[in-house]
């Protein structure tokens, strides 16, 4: 199994850098499918909440 792991800096709702780091996993293969498979048990659009929490700032 073959993963990846990278640091980023965190943003602000305004897409500004944090002076937090973030960790992103990446999964591959069969991880990926047992992951999508397994351990989702919701996906929710956030997308207006963001939008409206961005010109609040």
């Amino acid at each position: 199994m073959c993963r990846r792991l990278q640091w980023d800096p965190d943003h602000s709702p305004t897409g500004g850098p944090l002076e937090r780091r973030a960790i992103q996993l990446g999964l591959r293969g069969n991880m990926i499918r047992r992951y999508g498979r397994d351990e989702v048990v919701a996906i929710e659009d956030i997308s207006e909440f963001v939008a409206e929490q961005r010109l609040s700032h």
